[in-house]
């Protein structure tokens, strides 16, 4: 028996097993009726996903360049 399992078993004697309805991260564009999702599917979302993510992992890297430099670290 996995650790999941035991726990999962644990959770049903307690009566403590809920359903949980995950989001899904990517709207697929040939579903219309389909209303949990975070981004939708085109390229405006994709190239500011990109953006943002390059963003912060410069200003990331720019802080930990910093600490090195003033010797924060």
């Amino acid at each position: 028996m996995t650790k999941f399992s035991k726990q999962l078993h644990i959770f049903k004697y307690f009566g403590l097993i809920k359903t949980i309805k995950i989001t899904k991260i990517v709207k697929d564009s040939d579903n219309e009726k389909e209303r949990d999702y975070i981004f939708q599917d085109n390229k405006k979302t994709c190239f500011g996903a990109g953006f943002i993510i390059i963003v912060l992992i410069i200003l990331i890297i720019a802080v930990i360049i910093s600490g090195l430099y003033f010797e924060w670290f």
